[in-house]
């Protein structure tokens, strides 16, 4: 008879997903939305995409990864007008903006976070 032995899962152990990953994650199963959250009908914006991936479907800000609220990246800058001269304070705001204003496919989304090392 094989013995198995089960342990709690310790923070060392566990490794979150990136949101470049949960955002993948989150497109295989789901229709891309723009301009809110959701649609209620199992389309989702990039964030929307990201949380529902997480687990968080209700949207509440107060739930998301603590990266959503850091400083916006550089490397998430498109090279136009737009995106250069944009201000954002942050990183979900630069997220919304891609998603919403410019219809970027969030697999194309996913790649910038992926490179910006998200």
């Amino acid at each position: 008879m094989i013995e198995i032995q089960t342990r709690p899962a310790t923070e060392e152990s566990v490794t979150p997903l990136k949101l470049s990953e949960a955002l993948r994650l989150g497109a295989m199963s789901t229709e891309q939305w723009f301009g809110e959250m959701t649609d209620g009908h199992g389309r989702y914006c990039a964030m929307g995409t990201i949380s529902h991936a997480i687990g968080i479907d209700d949207g509440d800000m107060r739930y998301f990864p603590s990266t959503f609220l850091t400083p916006a990246r550089d490397e998430l800058r498109l090279d136009d007008g737009c995106c250069r001269q944009t201000l954002f304070y942050q990183l979900w705001m630069q997220i919304a903006h891609l998603n919403d204003f410019h219809r970027l496919p969030r697999e194309r989304i996913a790649d910038l976070l992926e490179e910006a090392g998200l």
